[in-house]
């Protein structure tokens, strides 16, 4: 992950000294770039083996957000009538965006930086996360768990969320930057304990953020009362009698559960 904050002129700046030591063991946020080329060939593995199978099983297509239903369809017609998957799922359709995803202009293959068109350009380009779309929970484990190992070689977490699957550098989660604005809170002004909630989907990638502990002004650790803990997955309706009174639920997820 990256941090940018507004520094005391209104200009953005990207704090360095994250981006080398924010991940947990003091390890850099973004990936190096010798690692992205190879962490790509896994992603375009992935996804011509899910291909092939939903080319015999249109039950995994089924199982994914609506939104993948009439682009995969298209191509997988392609693939049933002869065209080979080296061209139909080029490098330069899963990365470009539209490339699949007509209707949304979403890439298939992201290199997700906050600044996007430094995420693949210039001498070092700040890659935070790689995203591979369609991928479906309840069915991608055979497609990526092989690549687990291999990944976690490289420096790479690989994990699963409900539509996608996620390269993220190791020691790094949706709560790292959180983790380091408690511990620099004199610099950016950062108290958690203002917070509400962060993410959408708590039962999986988002999940280190529903771990994060609060402490109150005298120092005192306040994880462990729930009723002061602003991090409550409400993914489960026994939850929400968790929250503190004044927080209303929010779904922000769509089709997903979200916090």
């Amino acid at each position: 992950s990256d941090l940018v904050y507004g520094d005391d002129t209104g200009e953005m700046v990207t704090d360095q000294e994250y981006l080398r030591t924010g991940a947990s063991g003091g390890g850099p946020t973004c990936f190096e770039c010798e690692t992205l080329e190879t962490l790509l060939q896994y992603a375009e593995s992935m996804i011509r083996a899910i291909y092939a199978d939903m080319l015999q099983d249109r039950s995994i297509l089924s199982v994914l957000s609506t939104k993948y239903h009439a682009p995969v369809a298209t191509v997988l017609e392609k693939l049933a009538a002869g065209e080979l998957a080296e061209e139909v799922l080029s490098r330069k359709t899963l990365t470009e965006a539209g490339g699949i995803m007509t209707a949304t202009n979403e890439r298939t293959i992201s290199f997700n930086s906050p600044i996007m068109e430094e995420a693949v350009e210039g001498a070092e380009p700040r890659v935070c996360t790689v995203s591979v779309m369609g991928f479906p929970a309840s069915r991608s484990g055979p497609y990526y768990e092989p690549f687990v190992a291999r990944a976690a070689a490289l420096g790479a977490d690989l994990s699963a969320a409900p539509n996608s699957l996620w390269f993220t550098p190791s020691g790094v989660s949706k709560a790292s930057p959180i983790e380091w604005l408690k511990q620099h809170a004199e610099v950016y002004g950062f108290d958690i304990c203002n917070a509400v909630a962060f993410g959408d989907c708590p039962h999986s990638n988002d999940g280190p953020l529903t771990r994060l502990s609060t402490h109150a002004p005298n120092g005192a650790d306040r994880s462990c009362d729930p009723a002061l803990c602003p991090f409550v997955s409400v993914a489960h309706a026994d939850n929400v009698a968790r929250l503190p009174a004044h927080v209303k639920p929010l779904h922000v997820g769509g089709l997903e559960h979200g916090t």
